[in-house]
């Protein structure tokens, strides 16, 4: 997380000033998925590697955020911004945390 503090600034100037978040998200989503999948490969003394991993994961899914979060004006008016990130955020929420029972 404190990776991700230091250079979301530098991710969220760079999804600002170019037209290439939606390249940048698939590139942090694609390290996202492929540390996550390679924590398959960790067992018995490869702590280091998954703890590596890990953090790998971490700074794709959050600076994956950051761009995800920039296409909101493309996608709503500025009066709207609240309610449809309200939306994202409880669909994003009710994929990860399904209801039990």
């Amino acid at each position: 997380m404190l990776i991700t503090a230091l250079i979301g600034p530098l991710l969220g100037s760079i999804a600002d000033a170019t037209s290439r978040k939606k390249l940048l998200l698939g590139l942090f989503t694609i390290a996202t998925v492929a540390a996550t999948t390679s924590l398959y490969a960790t067992g018995a003394g490869t702590l280091a590697l998954a703890i590596f991993l890990v953090i790998i994961a971490n700074i794709g899914f959050e600076g994956g955020t950051i761009f995800y979060d920039a296409f909101l004006p493309e996608l709503a008016s500025e009066k709207d911004y609240g309610r449809v990130s309200g939306y994202g955020f409880a669909m994003a929420t009710s994929v990860r945390s399904p209801r039990c029972c």
